[in-house]
Parts: structure tokens; sequence; C-alpha cells
């Protein structure tokens, strides 16, 4: 899947805790595919399985601040499994 993380973030989250130093995380998520809309309509991790799929991701047009590109979409012929 595709994240990020910044460790080691300084700053203020609770005005009582005053400043503090946190590890961040965060996952990119995109529309989901026939698979998983039935799990959950909104949003499904960006899988990137190649450097060609990574260049496409990063690299594609912006709308609105998300991405255009289709990368990232897990195709169903790519071992994708349902739930029984």
């Amino acid at each position: 899947m595709t994240g990020t993380e910044a460790l080691g973030q300084t700053s203020v989250r609770k005005t009582k805790e005053g400043e503090v130093s946190i590890d961040v995380y965060g996952l990119l998520t995109t529309e989901p595919n026939e698979i998983v809309v039935p799990i959950h309509r909104k949003a499904m991790p960006v899988i990137l399985t190649t450097v060609e799929e990574y260049d496409v991701w990063i690299r594609a047009p912006r709308d609105g601040g998300v991405t255009s590109a289709s990368a990232g979409r897990y195709p169903r012929d790519r071992g994708a499994r349902r739930r029984s």
C-alpha cells in the first residue's frame, strides 16, 4: 500500500498538553473497485506494485487536490479475493 510517515513531528495538538512530539502516518486512498465497494463505498487503499504504476500515480494531473490517475485501483484479475 502507499502511504507516508513523518517521525518525531513537533506540534501543538491540544492547548492543555502544549507542544508534543509525535509520529504521523498517512494512507493514500482512491475510489473503490467493484470488489471493495460492497464493503466500503467511499475509498480503498492505493496499491502500487510496479515502478510504472508509481510513476503514473505521482505524475498524474490533479483535479481538486485529488489525483485523476486510475493507478492504484487494484484490478480484480491481479489476485484480489472475495470475502466468503
